[in-house]
């Protein structure tokens, strides 16, 4: 580029501050979706990450039992006969600090003289290897970090009371871990105590939760893998398995791997609509310079350098956008990062680890992507600008007779831009990346179809308000119609945003309509007694004696015993739930596939199971399909009799007669328990009567059928904070670009207006009809974002949703969010043309048309 193009770029930019101002927000909103909610998951990640790497430390090896733990007897056993020096026992428990607002602890058994070199923490800071003596030696003596000591006003020698399930005991600080830098924010809610002391706590004396071995890595360590798998199968006389270290991380970082994806997914529609932002910019930016351009190229500037100066202008507008989107991703990250931390402790498991963390990936993409959006957006303005002939610049009505005859195209991509995205919507399989990929291609073939239907509205609108209306009214729809070329995009940037606003709302409401729908039905008792704590990591139980004893009380009509455990299968872990089946809880499932008589006679006899949509979808399993499952009498095939509805967990669960659980595993705990009322009894004595009775036991919780429910609706509603506040971004982004165009569009229309003025029509009436402008402009993005929204909303529903968590629904289509949408459309126009629509109106007539 030249320096005189040079300096005639920077010179039209310094002239029009806000347009510019406008592009460089746009830009920022969009990257900032991006990188504030790559930021938020990647802390989350990072949060689990660290937990579990402080926890295993170097292990290369986990020995694992059954789902009541591992016997303690299998680590003598590894250690005489395996011969295997590196080997750590461990009991990790989820506690809480009651003093502390029960705030969530790791509790870290450990056998200090087994540790070695498997965490080599724990010898720093003060007391060093006498402290961890002590915790063999002192009954109760338990470590934390100096930095968690701090924050909760622990010196050496203070207790600290802590509470696991159902069981209070007091630790006394006996030392204090002064980790690496690496370590600290692992360690940050970390408790270590002896595997006595954890044991007692717990109440899980003689077992183990893991055994940690540190093995010889890669081919090296195969054959001495191989030689202790078995030795365990055969000698270990219970339930143990050897597995890599990595492989429980990985399991729970798949886990979030669809609801990070569907977050990401959510921020980068908001960059779309940015995109969308700067095409229009970079367009107006061309169209009010096309008479000078027009003389550029009459003067001899080639049309590559007259691209260079539009894209040089884009880059400036790119790079300021992007290094504010940055920064404004960083403290939008930090501000939801609780919100999605939050979701995975509700759904999946409990953090002990609670930092935001900047990542340097997240950063690069987003820099990355609002430079490339930016750049590609303003391409196709800098060559359809170089593309024009110099003398066909100087006429407007040559730029719109060209836009007209685009329509045909744009109509022609559009319908093959839908065709391709429905082919990929209908490829057969789980791919997340098509269906997405089909998605935003939907969603492009919308929006090129826009302005072609755009058309047609105002045509129609004409003919409508032709017999009937004022002047102003009529001359507002020509004049929209008239600058299609201005008008077009801005219509379809705001559609797009509001079309992403109807489409979630709707998925959200369809959502939260069919998990209302299977509470009230899967909600069989009227009260239920559940453990504390969150996701997938609950602590306490319900004890057998109480669950007798409150199944006897008057006024109690029947109890279901629930029991769940966590088992290998198919590569993966499968949650098995055991249930006491009777006639009301049989009615409380829904039959997706298979026979619902034949499934319920193969789930009562023994011979098949249940299984939850999302756990079929995972696992592709189909009814008829046999599953082999690592039980406590080795592996055995269980076949799937039929497939039901389950909205309780994105993996789902494989459901079991109790009598069939009972023959495979040794669990006999009880994880929930409900109570069905005797007709006639009053529900309010009942629960008080069940509440006194449980009033020792301090980690139940005691909830009537609508507390729960209520209970499992507000963490569902907390799911989707996050996605309200991509939605706000998205339909920022739409009012900043509308109100970009109409600035431009005001500037431009200068003279036009003029002559208005000068014919006899008052700074009342112009207002008016800039007005009537913007109203329309909102009005037709409103009415268009319908079906967009709609076509979002069932892709989401019954593609994206249904690949990524297996659940199938309805999609419900309430008037409310398509009108909430339209308003929002209409109102974010006229909002946006305030400000045009004063300046215009204040503009002397004379001076306007010296101007141009």
């Amino acid at each position: 580029m030249t320096p005189l193009l040079l300096r005639a770029g920077v010179r039209h930019l310094a002239r029009h501050p806000w347009q510019l101002a406008l592009a460089v927000v746009g830009v920022a909103i969009g990257v900032a979706g991006v990188v504030g909610v790559d930021l938020a998951s990647e802390s989350a990640r990072r949060a689990f990450r660290l937990s579990t790497e402080a926890t295993s430390g170097r292990a290369t090896h986990q020995v694992t039992g059954g789902t009541a733990g591992l016997d303690e007897r299998v680590y003598p056993l590894l250690r005489l006969e395996g011969g295997v020096r590196a080997a750590a026992p461990v009991v990790e428990v989820i506690a809480t600090l009651p003093a502390s607002g029960d705030r969530a602890v790791r509790l870290l058994g450990i056998d200090p003289f087994a540790e070695g070199a498997l965490r080599p923490w724990l010898a720093s800071g003060s007391g060093g290897p006498l402290a961890l003596a002590q915790l063999v030696g002192e009954p109760g003596a338990a470590l934390l970090s100096a930095e968690t000591a701090a924050a909760l006003g622990l010196a050496l020698g203070d207790t600290l009371a802590v509470r696991s399930g159902g069981r209070e005991g007091t630790l006394r600080l006996a030392g204090l871990l002064a980790p690496d830098a690496a370590s600290r924010a692992a360690l940050s809610n970390l408790v270590v105590a002896d595997i006595a002391t954890v044991q007692e706590l717990a109440g899980t004396a003689g077992l183990l939760t893991r055994i940690d071995l540190l093995l010889p890595e890669g081919a090296a360590g195969e054959p001495e893998a191989a030689r202790l798998a078995a030795l365990l199968a055969t000698r270990s006389g219970a339930p143990a398995r050897l597995e890599p270290a990595a492989s429980r991380p990985a399991v729970l970082d798949q886990m979030t791997r669809a609801f990070r994806l569907n977050l990401a997914a959510l921020s980068l529609l908001a960059l779309l609509c940015g995109a969308f932002l700067i095409y229009n910019t970079m367009r107006f930016a061309v169209l009010q310079r096309r008479e000078l351009l027009g003389r550029l190229r009459a003067l001899g500037v080639r049309r590559g350098e007259l691209v260079g100066m539009v894209l040089g202008e884009a880059a400036a507008v790119a790079l300021a956008g992007t290094a504010l989107g940055l920064a404004a991703g960083m403290a939008l990250g930090r501000g939801i990062v609780r919100l999605v931390l939050r979701t995975v402790e509700d759904l999946y498991f409990t953090l002990t680890v609670a930092e935001f963390a900047i990542s340097p990936l997240p950063l690069a993409k987003g820099a990355l992507l609002g430079i490339a959006a930016t750049l590609a957006a303003a391409y196709l303005p800098a060559r359809a600008a170089a593309a024009v002939p110099p003398r066909a610049t100087w006429t407007r009505s040559t730029l719109e007779e060209a836009t007209r005859r685009r329509i045909p195209r744009l109509a022609a991509a559009g319908l093959a831009a839908g065709l391709v995205g429905a082919l990929l919507l209908a490829v057969p399989g789980r791919s997340l990346g098509l269906a997405f990929a089909g998605l935003f291609l939907a969603l492009a073939a919308g929006a090129l179809a826009v302005p072609p239907a755009l058309l047609v509205l105002l045509a129609g609108l004409d003919r409508l308000l032709a017999p009937r209306s004022g002047i102003l009214a009529r001359l507002a729809v020509r004049s929209v119609a008239a600058s299609l070329s201005r008008t077009g995009v801005a219509v379809a940037a705001l559609a797009l945003a509001v079309a992403v606003t109807v489409g979630v709302d709707l998925m959200v409401g369809s959502f939260r309509g069919a998990v209302v729908a299977w509470l009230d039905r899967a909600l069989a008792a009227d009260l239920y007694l559940t453990p504390e704590g969150s996701g997938r990591e609950r602590t306490g139980e319900v004890d057998p004696a109480l669950a007798a004893r409150l199944s006897a009380l008057p006024g109690v009509a029947a109890a279901h015993r629930l029991t769940t455990v966590e088992t290998p299968a198919a590569g993966s872990t499968v949650q098995v739930v055991a249930l006491d089946l009777d006639g009301r809880l049989r009615d409380s499932f829904r039959f997706t596939a298979g026979d619902p008589a034949t499934a319920w006679r193969a789930v009562e006899s023994g011979t098949g199971a249940l299984a939850g949509e999302p756990l079929a979808a995972r696992l592709g399993l189909a009814v008829g399909d046999a599953l082999r499952l690592a039980t406590d009498r080795g592996e055995r095939e269980i076949r799937v009799a039929g497939i039901v509805r389950d909205y309780g967990s994105e993996r789902g669960s494989l459901l079991l007669a109790r009598p069939a659980f009972e023959a495979l595993w040794e669990e006999r705990r009880i994880s929930g328990l409900g109570l069905v009322a005797a007709p006639g009894a009053d529900h309010a004595t009942l629960a008080a009567r069940v509440r006194a009775e449980a009033a020792g036991e301090r980690a139940l919780l005691v909830q009537s059928q609508r507390e729960l429910r209520d209970a499992s609706l507000a963490i569902f509603d907390r799911t989707f904070l996050v996605t309200g506040v991509l939605r706000l971004l998205t339909l920022a982004v739409a009012v900043v670009g509308v109100l970009s165009a109409l600035l431009a569009l005001a500037l431009e229309r200068g003279r036009e207006l003029a002559v208005l003025r000068a014919n006899g029509l008052t700074p009342r009436q112009l207002w008016r009809l800039v007005t009537l402008e913007t109203g329309l402009v909102g009005g037709a993005a409103g009415l268009l974002a319908m079906p967009l929204g709609v076509l979002l909303a069932a892709v989401m529903v019954h593609v994206i949703n249904r690949r990524s968590f297996g659940w199938s629904m309805e999609l419900l289509l309430p008037p409310g969010p398509l009108l909430e949408g339209w308003v929002a459309a209409a109102a974010a126009a006229l909002l946006a043309g305030l400000y045009p629509a004063w300046r215009m109106a204040r503009t002397s007539p004379a001076v306007a048309l010296r101007e141009e």
